[in-house]
């Protein structure tokens, strides 16, 4: 049973690098999401360099062109995306698509090898995007990427139009996702591959609290011994 444990916004800040880190090298997780415009993205490049066993993967920031932390608007689906913003991004789809490929070529900059793609808040799934992201993502050679059916809510269309232009294109993506902010989440895992999503920050350097509650958690024994007790074994998304 391949278990990803995947942590977001490496990069984003100095505690959340520290985090991710000491997670890996406990054994904890080998997998995460570079944000390359984050603040602290000079030292999770530095810091993955150190480790060539960490799994990392791309995690596009399009809030700018979103609306996202704008008026509550915060989410991952038609549902709940700024549509003033949204309608916008699309009548600039250019503009969109170049800030897109610029972080690609950021990420390839730094020598490091994208195990996938992902995206802050998930915007790379959303349908004037979802396109422009595969074909960037397959030009790079990249065809692995965070996708599943809960990020779509009741639009179920979607979700099987966007899961045959994956299939049609030779992405490989899990079979289950879950939250690991959800206690939940450890417990009863299914045998196909399964993302579990962490945000961490390493406690005393100024995280965010929640992210600090989730680091300790993800490195208790217990946890560990759950997930060991249910034949997890540890992987990123070069594994799939």
């Amino acid at each position: 049973m391949l278990i990803i444990i995947n942590a977001d916004d490496f990069g984003m800040r100095e505690a959340a690098n520290q985090a991710i880190v000491e997670a890996h090298r406990a054994g904890r997780l080998n997998s995460t999401t570079l944000l390359v415009d984050g603040a602290a993205v000079d030292s999770a490049v530095n810091l993955a360099r150190q480790c060539p066993d960490l799994g990392v993967g791309l995690h596009l920031n399009l809030d700018s062109f979103l609306g996202y932390d704008v008026d509550g608007y915060y989410g991952r689906t038609l549902s709940n995306v700024n549509p003033e913003a949204y309608r916008q991004a699309i009548h600039n789809l250019a503009d969109l698509e170049q800030a897109i490929e610029a972080q690609f070529e950021r990420f390839f900059s730094f020598g490091l090898t994208m195990s996938h793609v992902d995206s802050h808040h998930n915007a790379h799934l959303l349908p004037a995007i979802f396109t422009s992201v595969i074909e960037l993502a397959g030009r790079y050679n990249v065809r692995k990427m965070r996708f599943h059916r809960a990020f779509y809510e009741a639009e179920e269309a979607l979700f099987e139009a966007h899961r045959r232009l994956l299939a049609e294109r030779g992405f490989t993506t899990v079979t289950e996702f879950r939250d690991f902010g959800q206690p939940e989440a450890v417990f009863n895992l299914n045998p196909g591959p399964t993302e579990l999503m962490a945000h961490l920050d390493k406690p005393g350097l100024g995280g965010e609290p929640w992210c600090e509650a989730q680091f300790e958690r993800l490195m208790a024994e217990a946890t560990l011994g759950t997930l060991i007790q249910q034949g997890a074994q540890f992987g990123s998304y070069h594994a799939l």
